[in-house]
């Protein structure tokens, strides 16, 4: 289709808080405590990884070749070797799923950078990439184009693509990824904004109560706070909130200066939302990856379909 550059797919939506796991035996290695054998995992198809823009630090992508007649193959990233292959060498590993008398069957052929898989703020974890087409449970799958243009220009003719392919296929929440990075973010923005906005008001508050208290000039008007030798309510609260004498003055320089801490923390309470956008963020570990710049020319869709369906749709 013109204009897409690259196409892959995953049973796990990115960045929607859904993840799967499980524990799984290193053949050969010494059997880690129960809490550390956990990784987690994902099925997808060939170019998933390029198309997302995450960098193989070695190895091979997957292929078509792999199916679920091949060799059972894997891909994991940094953090899985770093936590079991601490001397480094995770090429042609061999692991199974589960643990106690399993017999390692699957074999590592790459290792890729990490990546955020769950949300943006998760840290890093072991995690395995395995052919969807090797999965007999297959129920659905997300689907990741990567255009040389405007992604929504090619909404439409994405549609109508699967639609030719498939008429009975549904395809919904299509978006581009830097739409699915603000979403993700979208829950600590709106916390950001409503603490900047209570504290704001809260400091406001706090400004007009000390002025009305203590805003009066000396024995200009309520003559009521005044004993006869000039030293009243006022001189006491002075005297607590440590304001020197010398009428309005003083008070009007203490909210000169309040103003100029809430516009301080406006500003920088700006800046912190902006740094919370999605390009701020380290998505993908490797610099030169487009995945990392929030996702532009980048267009995720989600497809409900089964096994055979899928791979009709994979050829969009």
């Amino acid at each position: 289709m013109p204009g897409v550059r690259g196409v892959g797919s995953s049973e796990i939506a990115t960045l929607t808080g859904t993840d799967n796991g499980a524990n799984i035996t290193i053949e050969g290695k010494k059997e880690l405590p129960e809490d550390l054998q956990h990784v987690e995992y994902d099925g997808v198809s060939p170019k998933y990884f390029s198309t997302l823009g995450v960098a193989l630090v070695e190895g091979r992508e997957f292929t078509e070749s792999d199916t679920g007649n091949s060799p059972k193959v894997a891909i994991v990233n940094e953090s899985m070797v770093k936590r079991f292959f601490p001397e480094g060498n995770a090429l042609g590993a061999r692991f199974a799923w589960g643990g106690g008398k399993v017999t390692p069957n699957i074999t590592i052929v790459a290792v890729v950078k990490d990546t955020k898989q769950s949300h943006v703020r998760d840290g890093n974890v072991p995690y395995i990439y395995y052919p969807y087409s090797q999965d007999t449970r297959l129920t659905g799958m997300t689907f990741y184009v990567r255009t040389q243009q405007d992604p929504l220009l090619l909404a439409k003719g994405l549609r109508g693509e699967v639609q030719h392919l498939d008429a009975n296929l549904p395809v919904y929440e299509l978006k581009t990824f830097e739409r699915v990075v603000n979403e993700d973010l979208f829950a600590e923005r709106m916390v950001a904004g409503l603490s900047a906005s209570f504290g704001g008001l809260a400091a406001l508050l706090a400004a007009l109560g000390i002025y009305g208290r203590l805003g009066v000039p000396g024995g200009a008007a309520n003559q009521g706070d005044w004993d006869s030798n000039g030293a009243g309510r006022e001189a006491g609260e002075r005297a607590a909130l440590d304001f020197p004498r010398g009428g309005i003055h003083g008070i009007r320089g203490g909210n000169r200066w309040i103003a100029a801490q809430l516009w301080a923390g406006a500003v920088e309470r700006i800046a912190a939302l902006r740094r919370a956008g999605g390009r701020s963020f380290d998505l993908c570990a490797d610099p030169s990856g487009d995945w990392g710049g929030g996702g532009r020319g980048l267009l995720r869709s989600g497809e409900a379909s089964d096994a055979g369906a899928s791979d009709r749709g994979f050829t969009v």
